[in-house]
Formats: C-alpha cells, sequence, structure tokens
C-alpha cells in the first residue's frame, strides 16, 4: 500500500511538473525551483511551512529580475487573501488564522516577502 501511495504522489508531481510546463516559460527557473513550486501547490491547505521556505529562491527571482505578480498564482497558486492589491496571503497551515506567508507588493511587483505567527 505504502508503494502505491508513493507512487501516485510521484506520478502527480511528475505529471503535474509536465503538464503544466508552460506556468514556467520566460521564468528562468530550474528544475528544483519548479519541483519546490508543485510540492508548495499539492500541500496548501495542510502543514506548507517547510515547503514555503524551499521557494525563497523563486521569490528572490522575482524581486531581483522584476517579474509581475501576474505570475504567482501560476507558480504558487491563488493567495488565500489579497488586500488592496498590495499584499498577498498565503496560509501555510490548515487554520486560517496563524502561520501565514506575507507577500508585499507594488506597482504591480513583488518586493519583499516574510512568513508571520509560526510559532
Amino acid at each position: 500500500m505504502k508503494k502505491l501511495i508513493s507512487y501516485s504522489v510521484f506520478s502527480s508531481i511528475l505529471f503535474s511538473t509536465s503538464f503544466c510546463k508552460f506556468n514556467w516559460v520566460g521564468l528562468n527557473l530550474s528544475t528544483n525551483d519548479v519541483t519546490n513550486c508543485v510540492n508548495f501547490q499539492l500541500t496548501r491547505g495542510g502543514n506548507c511551512i517547510s515547503d514555503f521556505e524551499k521557494l525563497k529562491p523563486v521569490l528572490d527571482k522575482f524581486i531581483e529580475l522584476r517579474y509581475t505578480i501576474d505570475r504567482l498564482p501560476e507558480v504558487l497558486g491563488v493567495p488565500n487573501q489579497t488586500i488592496e492589491g498590495s499584499t498577498l496571503i498565503y496560509n501555510l497551515n490548515a487554520n486560517t488564522v496563524g502561520c501565514k506567508a506575507i507577500l508585499k507588493v507594488k506597482n504591480n511587483e513583488l518586493i519583499s516577502y516574510s512568513v508571520e505567527g509560526c510559532n
């Protein structure tokens, strides 16, 4: 049974990465970055704090290369909350309160990110 579950998860990740490869066209992400993005999307709704930590190189690239935030939902999924177009919030656990990733936006570009409420 464990082999079947492992195979199913691996197949899902591989399929997601292959099928949705267009999400990352033009973003200059490594295979590892793409895998981390897929893993984050798959673990959302549960505890995905460690998966978010692995996305720092991707988010740093968004800041450094000034990619527009229009591309963020493609690689991270849709945020749980958007505040006045200047803040995107991703819940990093199953609760709607507590541990969150806070992404700050200015002029349609990511300018900073942080993790809050994760004790």
